[in-house]
């Protein structure tokens, strides 16, 4: 078999992704370790075979990902991606608050409170 014909897209990992991570990552970015160029997760090359996953740089063909999937166990190696992005695609409220440090909630707990109102606000 060529090799050609057992490479997909990135696309086609998002199953194996979706074990990993608790987002669809497709969409997000990697940074190549090898060239440094950067690409979209789904715009990597996937080759898959048997019980893993090796998604590799399009440019410069370092395996930058490789996932296994194996009864109860999933492992990532994530080796050949310097800098992975992925924005908050579920991200509905964000406020940084101008006061309270680690235990904001027991330091303040009126800001707590006005800022879960605000975060909850569109459930009305």
């Amino acid at each position: 078999m060529q090799t050609e014909e057992m490479r997909l897209d990135g696309n086609a990992a998002g199953g194996a992704l979706r074990e990993v991570f608790a987002q669809e990552m497709t969409g997000a970015i990697a940074t190549c370790a090898g060239c440094g160029s950067v690409s979209p997760v789904g715009a990597l090359l996937e080759y898959g075979q048997g019980m893993g996953v090796i998604l590799r740089c399009p440019k410069c063909d370092v395996a930058m990902m490789r996932i296994a999937l194996t009864p109860g166990w999933v492992r990532l190696d994530a080796s050949g991606i310097t800098l992975l992005l992925s924005a908050f695609a579920t991200l509905s409220y964000f406020n940084k608050a101008d006061r309270g440090g680690h235990f904001a909630a027991w330091e303040h707990p009126e800001l707590f409170a006005a800022e879960l109102c605000a975060a909850f606000r569109w459930l009305r």
